[in-house]
């Protein structure tokens, strides 16, 4: 769900900033990292994008175990619910 929040997230972001995402997964990180560049993002959530991607093919096509490395799921949450609080201040 974590993913999902964020990509929603960026989503709105990105469509409040004239950034086309056309519903794809690279595309959104693009975006993140532009959103973050231009200081519409105060940390630049490509890098997370990324592997909460490839952690949800990990579970979904190979059935594997998620594996974020070194990040913590606190320090995920905290970055997603970051980016969700960007996207409700960004719609208002």
């Amino acid at each position: 769900m974590g993913f999902a929040s964020l990509e929603a997230a960026i989503d709105a972001i990105a469509a409040t900033q004239g950034i086309a995402i056309h519903e794809k997964h690279w595309k959104r990180t693009e975006a993140a990292r532009s959103l973050h560049a231009t200081g519409v993002l105060p940390k630049d959530l490509s890098n997370l994008h990324r592997s909460l991607n490839e952690a949800r093919k990990a579970v979904f096509y190979d059935g594997e175990d998620p594996d974020l490395g070194a990040v913590s799921i606190e320090d995920v949450l905290s970055d997603v619910e970051d980016a969700v609080a960007a996207a409700e201040a960004e719609a208002t």
